[in-house]
C-alpha cells in the first residue's frame, strides 16, 4: 500500500504524530465580502466566505496550499493581490461577462424580455484538519437565468507538511483503484436499489461516466467521493455521494 493508504488506516501512527510536532500547522482566518449590486433592470446577488490560512507566510508548504485555495476558490490564474482585491475583481468579471443589455439590445430580436432578471454568485469555502492533511472545501452556486441555476461541492486534500494536494494516484495502487470503481458501483448499486447499469441508467444515471473522482474528501473515518450535477447523473438526482470506510479501504 502506498504511504496515504497507511494514513487512512492508521491516523494515530507515531510517525505522522512527529511529523506533525516538526511541521508548522494552519491557522486560519475567514474573509467575507456580501453585497447586492443593483441596476434598473436586475439584481446580482454575491456572497464569497474564503478561509484563507493566517499564517501562510510562516511556511512554504502553507504558502503553497494558500495559493492554490486562491486559485480553485477564484478559477483564474491572472488574479493579482490579496483575498478581497480577489474578490472585488471576481464581481467585475461576473457583471462583465453576464451582460443582461448592451448598446446592441434589440427588443424584437430577443422576443419578450424579462424585466425581473436577478443573478447571483455564491461561493463558500472550509477547512479543517484530519491528521497531517489538510482538507479543504469550495460550495459553488450561481444563477444567470434559465430553467435553474448550478451548484457544485469541490474537495481539495493536502499534505500540511509538503504542500501538494493528494491525487488518487497518492492513495491507491493502479489495481486498487479498478478495486475502488468497483465497490463504488455496488454502492451506487445499493443506493438506487439497482441490479446493474441499465437499471442505473433507467434512474438517470450515466453509468459509462461513473469512475473514483478525483473529487474526494478524507476524513478520519474513511473517504468519501462526490459527484456533482452531470457528472454522472441528471441534474434532477442532485450531488451524489459515495463514502468508503476505513474497515472497505483494507480490502481493497
Amino acid at each position: 500500500m502506498k504511504r496515504v493508504v497507511v494514513f487512512l488506516l492508521v491516523l494515530a501512527s507515531l510517525a505522522l504524530g512527529s511529523c506533525r510536532r516538526a511541521t508548522v500547522m494552519p491557522e486560519f482566518d475567514v474573509v467575507v465580502l456580501d453585497t447586492v449590486i443593483t441596476d434598473n433592470d436586475y439584481a446580482c446577488t454575491f456572497q464569497f466566505t474564503f478561509t484563507s490560512i493566517a499564517n501562510a507566510d510562516k511556511s512554504p508548504a502553507l504558502q503553497a496550499i494558500q495559493e492554490a485555495n486562491q486559485l480553485y476558490f477564484f478559477e483564474r490564474e491572472d488574479v493579482q493581490g490579496d483575498v478581497q482585491q480577489m474578490m472585488e475583481y471576481s464581481i467585475a468579471q461576473f457583471m462583465c461577462h453576464n451582460q443582461i443589455l448592451d448598446e446592441n439590445y434589440d427588443l424584437e430580436d430577443l422576443g419578450t424580455p424579462n424585466w425581473r432578471s436577478e443573478m447571483e454568485l455564491i461561493i463558500e469555502s472550509d477547512a479543517r484538519i484530519v491528521d497531517s492533511l489538510l482538507v479543504y472545501s469550495i460550495s459553488r452556486s450561481s444563477y444567470t437565468g434559465g430553467a435553474h441555476g448550478m451548484y457544485t461541492l469541490s474537495w481539495h486534500n493536502y499534505s500540511i507538511a509538503g504542500g501538494y494536494e493528494l491525487a488518487l494516484s497518492d492513495l491507491f495502487t493502479p489495481e486498487q483503484q479498478e478495486s475502488l470503481l468497483t465497490l463504488i458501483k455496488h454502492k451506487l448499486y445499493e443506493q438506487f436499489e439497482a441490479t446493474g447499469d441499465e437499471d442505473l441508467a433507467a434512474q438517470g444515471l450515466f453509468p459509462e461516466y461513473i469512475a473514483a473522482t478525483e473529487n474526494f474528501e478524507v476524513s478520519e473515518d474513511g473517504i468519501t467521493f462526490y459527484y456533482n450535477p452531470y457528472d454522472i447523473a441528471a441534474y434532477a438526482l442532485g450531488r451524489i455521494e459515495v463514502h468508503i470506510s476505513g474497515e472497505e479501504l483494507k480490502n481493497l
